[in-house]
């Protein structure tokens, strides 16, 4: 363990400085747990767990694992290679469908943009790269609506003071 480098976000990282403190006999190990935000009994558990693995302890264990939900990599190639020469011209939903029917791969339309997405054969943007509109946070107004127009008409909305 001497000399290996550890990688870690700021949280363990505070969890770390603060058994080192605790380990040290500066602080209690209650005082410990107020610090970094947990029960006392949780801070005992990682306090055992920095005395036998030193910072790796912290680490999350499946850390730098793949994920069990993910797609293996001959599945994803055939998908792909569907995609562009049987089914090149459906949408995401039509394929996925036509993927279940007739090859018998259950993915999800999800899956099937995220992977056209990641091969280059659609745009990612949903709304077709369609600039969004400026915030107004006064709306259209109401010197701008109909509204304005029925009101100057109506006395009640003078008296009220709805118009000056």
């Amino acid at each position: 363990m001497e000399g290996e480098k550890i990688l870690m976000s700021q949280r363990p990282l505070q969890r770390l400085e603060v058994m080192g403190l605790v380990e040290a006999g500066k602080i209690m190990l209650k005082e410990g747990a107020e610090k970094i935000g947990m029960s006392y009994r949780q801070t005992k558990r990682i306090r055992k767990r920095v005395q036998e693995k030193g910072g790796q302890g912290l680490i999350h264990g499946n850390t730098g694992n793949p994920s069990n939900h993910r797609m293996k990599e001959g599945i994803k190639a055939k998908v792909l290679k569907l995609s562009q020469k049987v089914y090149g011209e459906f949408n995401d939903q039509h394929f996925t469908e036509k993927l279940a029917e007739e090859e018998g791969i259950e993915v999800s339309r999800e899956t099937v943009r995220k992977m056209s997405i990641g091969r280059g054969l659609q745009k990612g943007s949903v709304n077709g790269g369609r600039p969004k509109m400026p915030f107004n946070p006064g709306g259209r107004g109401l010197e701008k609506s109909w509204m304005r127009t029925w009101l100057q008409g109506n006395n009640m909305a003078r008296a009220f003071g709805v118009l000056r």
